[in-house]
């Protein structure tokens, strides 16, 4: 496999309005990050479509910044830019 391939092909994440057996939203287990070019504006978009900030931004130097999110399902996402 190449190095700038990325392995994840499929993730899922569990909502309440689809009948999923088995699959509960959670702010426990796997957590997903997703590469965003603006952190600001995602948590800004989050918030105005029902989720909630639960780690504002915070730098990691040179390594870029990170934040935390729970889903208006209730699920905990976070968010990287290296920007």
């Amino acid at each position: 496999m190449s190095s700038k391939t990325n392995p994840v092909t499929w993730f899922e994440i569990p909502v309440n309005d689809i009948q999923a057996p088995g699959r509960t939203p959670s702010k426990t287990g796997t957590v997903v990050f997703f590469d965003v070019p603006n952190i600001d504006s995602t948590l800004g978009a989050v918030v105005r479509n029902g989720g909630k900030v639960v780690m504002p931004k915070a730098s990691g130097g040179e390594h870029g910044s990170i934040a935390q999110f729970e889903d208006s399902e209730g699920n905990l996402v976070s968010l990287f830019s290296n920007s």
